[in-house]
């Protein structure tokens, strides 16, 4: 091996040896960077869990609280939907009945001599208030000394006031 040879050897490992020293310099200060890292990371972490605890956040009931909103929203939309059901129901039932009721008038109904006779009986107004089969004849006096004033039954006076 030549003097040559031998420095240029010499000289390769010192600039082996330089770079590995510069790269053990550059691994510690990253080192030191990422300590630095975890602290600032810790630190947060116990800020943020400071935080929570002041605050009293619960996972659990938060969700169960959004649950519970949920449910309550669902429960107005089904009584407003309940309501919207209920009223047309309601807006068929009145039109049906409408119907039953505006009909007969519709279609002309009974006619007007139909109505009077079912309003004053045969014989219209003039003869409303005659007597009538059916009507209560009265108290007849059925036993002597009772007390009681004998109702006379009468027949309707004949048309032409004759008696």
């Amino acid at each position: 091996m030549s003097v040559g040879q031998r420095a240029r050897g010499r000289q390769a490992a010192s600039s082996h040896l330089t770079e590995i020293r510069r790269l053990r310099a550059l691994v510690a200060e990253l080192a030191g960077q990422l300590a630095d890292a975890e602290a600032d990371r810790d630190r947060a972490c116990g800020q943020l869990a400071a935080l929570l605890d002041a605050t009293s956040y619960d996972p659990a009931a938060y969700w169960l609280e959004r649950a519970a909103e949920l449910a309550g929203w669902a429960a107005d939309d089904a009584w407003a939907a309940g309501v919207r059901r209920g009223r047309e129901l309601e807006g068929a039932e009145r039109d049906a009945a409408w119907n039953r009721i505006a009909a007969p008038i519709a279609r002309g109904g009974p006619a007007y001599a139909e109505m009077e006779t079912r309003r004053w009986g045969p014989g219209g107004r003039a003869r409303f208030g005659d007597a009538r089969p059916g009507d209560f004849p009265g108290f007849r006096d059925t036993e002597p000394g009772s007390g009681r004033a004998a109702a006379a039954v009468t027949e309707p006076a004949p048309a032409g006031g004759a008696q």
